[in-house]
């Protein structure tokens, strides 16, 4: 190997390792903040594709409102069953 092979192989190591660790301040700064599902979720479709469904079933729960009062009446019946 030349000196120029081993100089492009230490950028691309470099720029290599630069991206992933982006990635992990990322990664860690929304979990602290219990955000960025959005920013990390399509490396974590290719890194733990197992973690998919359970992000996408926290998203749908987080979607739906709070559950609302019960109609005046239904909830005198449920308290006597």
């Amino acid at each position: 190997m030349s000196g120029t092979d081993l100089l492009y192989l230490a950028l691309f190591v470099a720029g290599y390792g630069l991206l992933v660790g982006l990635l992990v301040v990322v990664y860690r700064a929304a979990r602290c903040r219990r955000t960025g599902g959005d920013v990390l979720g399509a490396f974590d479709e290719i890194w733990h594709p197992a973690a998919v469904a359970p992000r996408i079933e926290i998203r749908v729960q987080d979607q739906r409102g709070a559950p609302g009062r019960l109609p005046a009446g239904l909830g005198d019946r449920a308290e006597e069953g």
